[in-house]
């Protein structure tokens, strides 16, 4: 499956799903006692990575050619973030 870089730069943009949105809702509840930047940068990078699995079918191939990643880099990612390792591994 092919997919238009344009289409993940759409979805990222996506207020409701981005890190951008996450982070508005979580400063409009209030000053935070401390910013967790570590937290915050882990959670954006599951978001990006389950988001580009659903737009290309579950294929980590072509996920991980869309991040720009090997696709062992992108299955370590996901071990990492505790992300399942289902769907396809190398698009057919």
């Amino acid at each position: 499956m092919k997919v238009d870089r344009s289409i993940l730069a759409w979805m990222l943009a996506k207020p409701s799903s981005s890190w951008y949105g996450v982070a508005l809702m979580r400063l409009q509840r209030g000053p935070p006692a401390a910013i967790n930047l570590p937290a915050m940068i882990r959670d954006y990078e599951r978001a990006i990575i389950v988001e580009t699995l659903d737009l290309v079918g579950g294929s980590h191939t072509e996920a991980a050619k869309l991040l720009m990643l090997n696709r062992t880099t992108l299955e370590s990612r996901m071990k990492a973030l505790a992300i399942p390792l289902t769907g396809r591994r190398r698009s057919k």
